[in-house]
């Protein structure tokens, strides 16, 4: 403002404030009249009085604006503008309340197909979440079909399990997977039309002792038993094989089993009982005594019976006559050898008879 015009103005506020409160404006020098006029500046918020005049003050710190904004700072997100801080949270320079709002990609569930829909992606969709749309991951495939591979190793189940248009061994996945390489007798699998791993069959060399065959000629050895490679029968190779019930004996060609040994058959035993599949002793084995008293029986259960009988018998003595079985033992009748003759000694010798001695 003009200072010659100001002091004029000057004068006629003091001049009026003097008359309102009975001060002497003759007497009143300039710097009366400057501090006068600055009492009388009246500002409303968010100004503030500084000297004669009205400031800016936002922040409410009783600092004009202009007088702090050198020494303001200002702390991302935070940009300074002016005397003030605002946030800045992309980062653009710009104040957020000075931008437009940035309208959402898409509606939170909403749901859009994935790009890839070959294989095991096929029918997959990606679902919009905070706004945003944040593309097809593995997870989402895997989410929508388990058999989602993010690269192929299942290479026998007919998928195109990571949905690269290729599908088991034609996958460069599976370039090495068992089930994908070139059948042959040294792959260690069961293949081709062998009868066991790696052997048997019309391409692979035959089998050795105990393993799968279907025909003799699946076998070195010659001789399929029952599925299973087997040596020829002897009996006498320390091995139970063929028809043998126990190691070399038993069955139809090998001599029969002692006892304790394995059996099917009493025919297996040299005992001929087999009880419980175990050669088992004959009890009845040897049931003669050799005496006549006796009738001899067996029960293997209970062994060899000797029962007491009353049968005729000789107990080889001459000196008994009428001889008869009587509790197991021959017993007979003592023969009479009186001669009547009292001039002799009348005796018996079992081996002669009555012996009669001449008496002196």
């Amino acid at each position: 403002m003009n200072k010659a015009l100001a002091i004029p103005i000057l004068m006629i506020i003091v001049t009026f404030i003097a008359g309102c409160e009975n001060i002497d404006s003759s007497n009143t020098s300039k710097e009366n009249v400057s501090k006068i006029a600055e009492n009388a500046v009246v500002c409303n918020e968010p100004y503030i009085r500084y000297a004669s005049e009205c400031c800016l003050d936002s922040n409410n710190n009783s600092i004009c604006d202009k007088d702090e904004g050198e020494s303001l700072a200002c702390a991302a997100p935070y940009i300074k503008v002016g005397g003030d801080c605002c946030v800045d949270r992309n980062n653009n320079k710009i104040c957020d309340s000075d931008e437009p709002a940035t309208a959402a990609e898409c509606t939170n569930g909403q749901t859009k197909i994935c790009p890839n829909q070959r294989g095991a992606c096929a029918g997959s969709a990606e679902t919009c979440r905070d706004g945003s749309w944040h593309g097809c991951s593995s997870s989402a495939y895997l989410a929508y079909n388990s058999n989602y591979q993010s690269s192929e190793t299942s290479c026998g189940d007919l998928i195109d399990n990571d949905c690269d248009g290729t599908t088991d061994c034609a996958d460069s996945g599976c370039v090495e997977n068992p089930n994908c390489v070139t059948a042959n007798c040294t792959d260690r699998i069961k293949n081709q039309d062998e009868t066991d791993t790696d052997c048997g069959g019309r391409t692979c060399s035959k089998c050795s002792t105990l393993k799968r065959c279907s025909h003799a000629s699946d076998c070195l050895s010659g001789l399929c038993t029952g599925g299973i490679c087997t040596v020829p029968e002897t009996c006498n190779d320390s091995i139970k094989n063929g028809m043998e019930t126990d190691v070399d004996c038993g069955g139809r060609t090998c001599p029969e089993c002692n006892t304790s040994k394995r059996c099917s058959y009493g025919s297996d035993c040299l005992s001929g009982i087999c009880a419980g599949g175990i050669c088992a002793a004959d009890a009845c084995a040897n049931c003669d005594d050799d005496n006549v008293c006796t009738t001899d029986s067996c029960e293997q259960s209970r062994g060899c019976i000797f029962t007491y009988n009353s049968l005729p018998c000789d107990d080889s003595s001459l000196c008994t006559t009428r001889d008869t079985c009587a509790s197991g033992k021959c017993v007979g009748i003592a023969v009479n050898c009186d001669d009547q003759d009292r001039l002799t000694i009348d005796s018996c010798d079992p081996k002669k008879g009555c012996v009669h001695t001449t008496s002196r």
